[in-house]
């Protein structure tokens, strides 16, 4: 008996170290069938590391509100910004002499944010709200512009990830959205509107009213409307996904595809190349492709509008203010009103700093 424990002492080491071994082997195994799916991903590692942002200046250009200081964006003070261009209003009511402005304002207040253009005309509000949804976070996308009493939905078509993150920045979520296709119920009864809202934001901005807003007619019902579910923070990101700088986690099938899915733009500053309808910039930095060759530069380099890519360069378009005035307005059918455009008279912005084009009220 006493020899039979004595063997069971001494075999026990190496029972226990081929059972680490075996466990351990076993870990490896699985590592090594997670491992290829981050390998497969077209992100740079050192890259990532640097935590570029859209307010990293060594990959972006920075806002005309802000200047480019140790490999930031840093806010301007607004007396910095020009003096002359299109008066805005902001969301409290106070009057700025133009965009820039405000937002270098908005900069240190962050409450302040662009409503509309011209003089300030009290009472004048713009609500957004989520609709339809099980959460205050989730559902349906429903506007009241300013001085209109009528709530309108926002449209499905061409409705993306840049749209929803907006929203959803509105809406207090510091990291914007996290999904865009998701689908809610809608009562026949409820839709009481034979229009719906256009949105198309450049996803960098802080308010809706800042992105192009038309009103189209909703020929689908209630099938064709946009949907939102924002990003609750604080979630551990999954090996198949990719955690932002902001912390938000994104599949990461959804990177480097020219969409600003994160919402700071990490996902798209450290490509080695890029997939699905973008451009690869010099810089490692993956753009749509609809922003290659339209006569404003997105690339840090300029690569996306050389004259080898594009041909010969157009003439160089004139500040939004002054097209307005010479050139005839853009034809638009006639069902659709361009209801808010936050213009932007100073001047040619790029694709990552600037709003969207001048707007039209018919």
């Amino acid at each position: 008996m006493k020899i039979l424990l004595v063997l069971l002492v001494l075999s026990c080491p190496f029972f226990c170290i081929c059972t680490q071994q075996h466990w351990a082997s076993k870990d490896e195994q699985q590592v090594q069938q997670v491992q290829p799916v981050q390998q497969e991903t077209a992100l740079i590692q050192e890259c990532l590391n640097n935590k570029y942002t859209h307010e990293s200046c060594k990959k972006v250009f920075c806002h005309p509100w802000q200047r480019c200081v140790g490999g930031n964006c840093i806010c301007k003070l607004p007396y910095q910004c020009p003096r002359n261009g299109t008066s805005v209003c902001s969301t409290s009511g106070r009057a700025f002499r133009n965009y820039c402005q405000l937002k270098s304002y908005e900069c240190q207040h962050p409450k302040e944010k662009f409503l509309t253009k011209e003089y300030c005309v009290p009472p004048e509000k713009f609500e957004i709200s989520v609709v339809y949804g099980d959460s205050q976070s989730e559902g349906l996308v429903q506007v009241q512009l300013v001085n209109h009493t009528e709530k309108l939905l926002l449209c499905n078509n061409e409705w993306s990830m840049n749209e929803a993150n907006v929203v959803c920045t509105h809406l207090g979520f510091k990291t914007g959205a996290e999904h865009h296709k998701k689908k809610f119920e809608v009562p026949e009864s409820a839709v009481t509107s034979s229009q719906c809202l256009h949105a198309t934001c450049r996803g960098l901005e802080t308010s809706l009213m800042e992105c192009t807003l038309i009103k189209r007619s909703n020929i689908n019902s209630n099938k064709n409307f946009a949907s939102v579910v924002c990003n609750k923070e604080g979630r551990e990101c999954s090996l198949e996904e990719f955690r932002c700088v902001n912390a938000k986690c994104i599949p990461l099938n959804e990177t480097c595809n020219g969409i600003n899915d994160c919402g700071d733009l990490s996902d798209e500053l450290c490509c080695k190349e890029c997939k699905g309808n973008s451009f690869h910039c010099n810089s490692e930095v993956c753009i749509p492709n609809k922003s290659v060759c339209n006569g404003e530069v997105d690339c840090l380099t300029g690569e996306d509008e050389s004259q080898a890519r594009c041909g010969a360069l157009p003439e160089q378009k004139p500040k939004p203010e002054m097209q307005a005035l010479h050139e005839p307005k853009p034809e638009i059918p006639e069902q659709d009103v361009v209801i808010s455009n936050s213009n932007m008279d100073e001047g040619k912005f790029n694709l990552s700093s600037r709003p969207a084009a001048y707007h039209i009220i018919r």
